[in-house]
C-alpha cells in the first residue's frame, strides 16, 4: 500500500462541551481583539492562574494573534499538558483558506511535540462546521510528508490519534463536517502520495492495485481492470498504442459507487493515467523530462475522490475511470504520421507524440460516455504545458460544452477556494482539430492555444454530453512548501471535486 496513512493512526474524532484530559490545546485568537479576558474563547474552560499567565504573556507582547503564529504554554494542574496558543489574524481579513494555511503551521509543530491527544477550543462567533471542516483540511494536510524511501521514517511520524473540538454548538454537525474535512483529506494525501512515487515504481499496474484497495474497502464499490490485451480487444487503440513502446504494460481502471437507484445516471470522473511521460518520438527537453512522474495526477485525483467516498454516504451513483500507460521509448513505440483508430472509430492522425494525454483520455471519455449514458463528465489531467504559460502554477484551467457545468465547478471553487479560470470554448479552433488525411490530428501547429486546443480535440469524444475540462498542469506539482501544499504533488482539485459532489 503506497499511501501515507502507514505515518500515523486513523483519528478518532469527537465534540465535547468541556475540555477534556489531553496533551495538548488548541486556542485560537485573533489578533484584534482587546488585550484581557475578552481575547480568550469560553474562558470557564480555565483556571484562573491560566488565564492570568496567558494574558500576562499577550501582554509581554511573547503573543499577539497574527496570523500564523503559535505559542505553547506548559502550566501545571490543567487538563492538557499543553495550551498551544494559534493567532488567526485580523478577524476583517480572516478566511477559511487563511485558516487551512494557519492551522497547517500548528500542525507540523504539534508533529513535532509527538502528542497523541489533542482538543481544539473553537473560537466564539464563527460559523463552526465550515471552520471545522477548514481547520481538519489544513491539520492533516499540514502534517503531510513523504517518507517511503528514506530511512529516518521516525521524523515522518504523525501521532495525533485522538481531538475532540471543545463548544457548545451542536456537536452532531461539527462532527459531520469534521468527518468530511478528514475523508476529503486522505484523499488528498493518497494523491500526493501516488504522484510523488517514482514511475518506476508507481506503474499502471500498481496504480491498478491502489484502485482496488479502494473498491475492497466499501461496500458500494465494484472495480472492473481491463489490461493490455482486453485493451486492444477492446478497441482503444489510442491507449494502447501510447503505451504500446513501455515494458510496463498499460491498465484500463474503472471504479464504480452507488448508493442512488440504478436507473439514475451517473456522474463520471475520468483521470490521465501516464505514470512517465518521455514525450516519445517527440522527446522531452532536460528540465521538464525529470518530474514527468507526475504526469498521472489526473488519474490520482480520481482515486483520491474515490478514497474519500469509500467513507461517505454521498447519495450519488459516481464512476471513475483511469486510463493508465507509460509513454516510452521503442521499438513498438507510435510515430508522428501513424492514423489510429479509437474506440468511437474516428482515426487519429498522430502529429505529435507528445500530445499523448489526450490520447488516453479520448478512449476513455468516449467509452464512458457510450455504456454509462452519463449526466456530467469530468476529466482531470496535467495535459497542456500552454497552461502553465497562460494561468501559472495556482491556478486551474477549465474548458466545457456546458455553461451549467461549467457554473456549478466555478462555484465549487470559490467555495473550496482552489482557483479556476474558464477558457472559451471556442468554435473556430474546434475546426482546427480536423485532419486531412484522418478525422482529427492530435495536435495542431500554428494556433498557439494550446489548452483550448487539448480541449477541442477532447470533445470530439463526448458527442452531446454535458462535459467539463479540468487542466491542471500547473497546480498538480508544486516546487515548493507553501501553506498546507507541500512540495511536489498537491492533490489539487480533490478538495473542488468533492465540494461539486456533495452540492451535485
Amino acid at each position: 500500500m503506497y499511501v501515507k496513512f502507514l505515518f500515523f493512526d486513523l483519528m478518532n474524532i469527537s465534540v465535547s462541551s468541556k475540555c477534556p484530559t489531553s496533551d495538548a490545546l488548541l486556542v485560537f485568537l485573533y489578533k484584534q481583539e482587546k488585550k484581557g479576558q475578552s481575547r480568550i474563547p469560553y474562558v470557564s474552560q480555565f483556571s484562573s492562574k491560566a488565564i492570568k499567565h496567558i494574558i500576562q504573556r499577550i501582554k509581554d507582547k511573547d503573543f499577539d494573534g497574527s496570523a500564523g503564529e503559535v505559542l505553547t504554554l506548559y502550566l501545571e494542574s490543567e487538563s492538557s499538558k499543553r495550551i498551544i496558543l494559534i493567532g488567526l489574524g485580523d478577524k476583517k481579513e480572516f478566511t477559511l483558506e487563511s485558516l487551512r494555511s494557519i492551522t497547517s503551521t500548528a500542525s507540523r509543530r504539534i508533529k513535532k511535540l509527538k502528542v497523541k491527544k489533542i482538543a481544539c477550543l473553537l473560537p466564539e462567533g464563527e460559523e463552526y462546521p465550515n471552520f471545522v471542516e477548514a481547520f481538519m483540511t489544513g491539520f492533516m494536510l499540514g502534517s503531510y510528508s513523504f517518507g517511503k524511501y528514506v530511512s529516518d521514517k521516525k521524523k515522518h511520524e504523525f501521532h495525533v490519534n485522538s481531538i475532540t473540538f471543545v463548544t457548545s454548538q451542536s456537536a452532531k454537525e461539527i462532527k459531520q463536517k469534521a468527518g468530511e474535512g478528514y475523508d476529503e483529506s486522505l484523499g488528498i494525501m493518497l494523491v500526493r502520495d501516488l504522484v510523488n512515487t517514482p514511475s518506476a515504481h508507481m506503474t499502471p499496474v500498481a496504480l491498478a492495485k491502489e484502485a482496488k484497495r479502494i473498491s475492497n474497502s466499501s461496500s458500494r464499490m465494484k472495480i472492473k481492470i481491463l489490461d493490455e490485451k482486453q485493451i486492444k480487444n477492446a478497441g482503444m487503440n489510442l491507449l494502447y498504442s501510447v503505451g504500446a513502446a513501455s515494458r510496463e504494460p498499460s491498465r484500463f481502471i474503472i471504479l464504480e459507487y452507488k448508493n442512488k437507484p440504478k436507473n439514475k445516471k451517473p456522474i463520471v470522473l475520468v483521470g490521465k493515467g501516464i505514470t512517465f511521460d518521455s514525450g516519445g518520438m517527440n522527446l522531452k527537453p532536460t528540465n521538464h523530462i525529470e518530474d514527468m512522474k507526475q504526469d498521472m495526477a489526473g488519474g490520482a485525483t480520481v482515486l483520491g475522490i474515490f478514497q474519500a467516498l469509500a467513507n461517505s454516504d454521498l447519495p450519488l451513483n459516481v464512476v471513475g475511470i483511469v486510463s493508465a500507460a507509460e509513454n516510452a521509448i521503442g521499438g513498438g513505440a507510435f510515430r508522428p504520421g501513424d492514423i489510429i483508430t479509437a474506440y468511437n472509430k474516428k482515426t487519429v492522425e498522430i502529429t505529435n507524440t507528445d500530445a499523448e494525454g489526450r490520447l488516453v483520455l479520448a478512449d476513455a471519455l468516449s467509452y464512458c460516455v457510450e455504456k454509462y449514458k452519463p449526466e456530467v463528465v469530468v476529466d482531470i489531467a496535467t495535459l497542456t504545458g500552454a497552461c502553465i504559460a497562460a494561468l501559472g502554477y495556482e491556478i486551474t484551467a477549465l474548458v466545457s460544452n456546458d455553461d451549467k457545468l461549467a457554473k456549478k465547478l466555478k462555484k465549487s471553487s470559490v467555495e473550496t477556494e482552489e482557483p479556476l479560470w474558464e477558457l472559451p470554448f471556442y468554435k473556430n479552433y474546434c475546426k482546427r482539430v480536423k485532419g486531412e488525411i484522418a478525422d482529427l490530428k492530435n495536435w495542431t501547429s500554428g494556433v498557439s492555444a494550446g489548452t483550448i486546443m487539448g480541449g477541442a480535440f477532447l470533445s470530439e469524444f463526448v458527442g452531446k454530453t454535458s462535459w467539463a475540462h479540468l487542466d491542471v498542469a500547473g497546480t498538480a506539482w508544486s516546487k515548493d512548501d507553501s501553506g498546507y501544499k507541500s512540495k511536489g504533488g498537491t492533490g489539487v482539485m480533490v478538495r473542488l471535486l468533492w465540494n461539486f459532489l456533495k452540492n451535485y
